[in-house]
């Protein structure tokens, strides 16, 4: 068995009825592309760049342009990526002034949705902590949208609508021009830094008429829940995952026997244990499936003083802890999954997240599916060449699977493929 035949499959058994619930954050990007000298000459236009390189550089709250700057050049130095928060209003409308960019939808679950909508499916509900005209002009009309206006506008006031939940991407690529002293660098990979403003994100309120559709009669549903990473106060995530507990016992009391609802992971880059041993012990136990990527395993992997060279018992080290029913980790190389689901459900949901974030990486942007059909036809040759082993027993009815992605065709843009990736799972979950 090729990954074109899976790719093939997972696609043409796809069931557009499916309802599938996302949640609980979405954001809008500005993505600020950077190569050549263009970051170079923003620092210069700026005034402005470190006078020389130490860890001090790495500040993640941002006030001035010159805390920007110092943030972003630490990252292009370490040639990696990393998060940070724009804490004004004003900071945000400058960088969007003085860095050319593009919109583009951001957020785990607003992606989801979009990429799972753009590829037919007609039942996609969609959780935002606030809808403005931004979300608007850049989701699928057939969403159906559940928001929180009213109840933010009501604490924060109507300007709330202007620049809020922006994130700014700056998008690196090899060779991108940066200044530290008097020396001229370059960066020796691609990768992003993405500044936030959050203001609703960051103190996330689950919207009651979410959880009421959710409760309602759906034969055929999977639930996505997303969005842990986005909450700064410590808190505020207590809170948020207390509610996720209760809106789970409601779930299971309305879709008895169902094994649908996945928690996809993400990056915590402040007080990271503590915040993930939250996730972990109020979470993992309660839902059926995880997903995460490379960097979030590594992390994941060394909290429960696993190997993460061993990744196949790693995961089944989680499943054991907590119960699960699946887990899978998506890289630019593979996907490693163990899993109890049938064989042939979780090569389908695998191939079709490798075949969205292909896509996404190969276009840019959301696809219909015609473009999907197209992608496969010109990969052809390179997914005919990727061999699928069989799937590996392990104990208790598990087993593991390595399936190859269709790394080395052309990239057009490395940005959203983790979240297209988890479209494609929550298909078939």
């Amino acid at each position: 068995m090729t990954l074109y035949d899976i790719l093939l499959r997972s696609l043409s058994a796809m069931e557009r009825g499916k309802d599938i619930f996302c949640s609980y954050s979405g954001n809008v990007d500005w993505v600020i592309p950077v190569e050549k000298e263009r970051f170079l000459y923003f620092q210069k236009s700026m005034h402005h760049w470190p006078k020389t390189f130490t860890n001090s550089l790495h500040q993640p709250a941002l006030r001035t342009m010159e805390d920007l700057i110092n943030y972003v050049t630490y990252f292009l130095h370490m040639n990696c990526g990393g998060e940070g928060d724009l804490l004004n209003t004003e900071l945000v409308s400058t960088v969007m002034e003085t860095l050319p960019g593009y919109f583009a939808i951001g957020g785990t679950g607003a992606q989801a949705a979009n990429y799972l909508s753009h590829a037919g499916y007609t039942n996609i509900y969609l959780h935002l902590p606030i809808f403005t005209s931004y979300f608007k002009d850049l989701l699928s009309p057939t969403i159906h949208i559940f928001e929180n206006n009213d109840y933010y506008e009501n604490r924060m006031g109507k300007d709330i609508y202007s620049l809020s939940e922006i994130h700014c991407i700056i998008d690196f690529a090899i060779g991108a021009a940066y200044q530290i002293a008097d020396d001229i660098l370059h960066t020796t990979r691609p990768d992003r830094v993405i500044l936030s403003h959050d203001r609703c994100n960051s103190s996330l309120h689950i919207s009651e008429s979410f959880v009421e559709e959710l409760n309602k009669p759906h034969p055929f549903i999977s639930f996505l829940i997303s969005g842990f990473n986005t909450l700064r106060n410590i808190g505020d995530l207590h809170h948020f995952a207390r509610e996720n507990e209760n809106i789970i016992h409601r779930y299971r009391q309305a879709h008895p026997g169902n094994r649908s609802i996945h928690v996809e992971e993400g990056d915590h880059w402040e007080r990271e244990e503590e915040r993930r041993s939250i996730v972990f012990n109020s979470m993992y136990p309660l839902v059926d499936s995880i997903g995460m990527n490379e960097k979030e395993f590594s992390s994941i992997m060394s909290y429960h003083n696993f190997s993460a060279s061993e990744p196949f018992s790693g995961l089944y080290g989680l499943i054991h802890r907590y119960g699960l029913k699946r887990v899978n980790v998506h890289t630019s190389q593979s996907c490693y999954v163990v899993s109890s689901y049938p064989v042939e459900q979780e090569l389908l949901a695998i191939g079709l997240g490798i075949l969205l974030s292909s896509a996404r990486a190969y276009y840019g942007t959301f696809v219909e599916v015609d473009k999907l059909e197209q992608l496969i036809k010109e990969t052809k040759s390179l997914s005919t060449s990727r061999t699928i082993p069989p799937a590996q027993k392990m104990s208790n009815g598990y087993y593991s699977l390595t399936i190859p992605t269709l790394q080395g065709m052309k990239i057009v843009s490395s940005l959203g493929l983790g979240d297209a990736f988890t479209a494609g799972v929550m298909a078939y979950l």
